[in-house]
């Protein structure tokens, strides 16, 4: 990563905004509507570098794709891992993390988050955990460079899911312990974490906290 001179480098979290008219296609492939691989890369591919191109200009040294490509910085793991044909949800996901019997404003305001989620395709984990997603990543990959060729920026980075917080959005319904589901997920996503550093992108975990 370029050292900053005179300034503090900028970044932001890792998902952005999608580009308007996108995200219905992203809601569409998600739930099965989508057939033509072929139009949702090509436009993934200018989604991508409409994202990317946006950043400098807001003042961000250190972009990324906004991962833009997928349903979510969580629940994009189902494609790309075997094992991941169970049910899940998100209100399975806020009751795991987070008790609001006590704040009832806080609990309306996650109901109608959860209601803007209902597109989005909640699993579990019901099988062994295998790596699957090695061309989905390589997409992401060539597309991300692809968008930030001439680009000024101090780095380049791209986000994966962290074990941990799939364990939380994609239960475990197969291993005997929740230590060896984060181990089986750890290796299995090591492939992904590996594929972005080879690539000479700076990883970013994506990593949450609960109470």
């Amino acid at each position: 990563m370029r050292q900053a001179t005179g300034r503090i480098l900028t970044t932001h979290s890792g998902s952005l905004p999608r580009p308007p008219g996108f995200l219905p296609l992203v809601l569409a492939r998600e739930e099965g509507r989508l057939a033509d691989d072929d139009q949702f890369r090509t436009q993934v591919r200018a989604a991508v570098r409409e994202t990317v191109r946006k950043q400098p200009d807001a003042g961000v040294d250190v972009l990324n794709d906004g991962e833009v490509s997928k349903p979510s910085y969580a629940t994009y793991v189902k494609d790309r891992l075997t094992g991941f044909g169970g049910a899940g949800s998100i209100e399975e996901v806020a009751a795991s993390v987070m008790g609001l019997q006590d704040f009832p404003d806080f609990a309306e305001k996650m109901a109608q988050t959860m209601a803007s989620a209902a597109k989005i395709r909640f699993t579990s984990c019901d099988g062994p955990v295998r790596y699957a997603g090695q061309r989905a990543v390589q997409s992401d990959i060539d597309n991300l460079k692809a968008a930030a060729e001439g680009v000024p920026a101090a780095a380049t980075f791209m986000s994966a899911a962290s074990p941990g917080v799939i364990a939380v959005f994609s239960p475990n319904r197969y291993y005997a312990s929740q230590e060896e589901y984060l181990g089986a997920l750890a290796e299995a996503m090591r492939e992904e974490y590996e594929a972005i550093h080879r690539a000479g992108l700076v990883l970013q975990l994506d990593c949450q906290t609960w109470p």
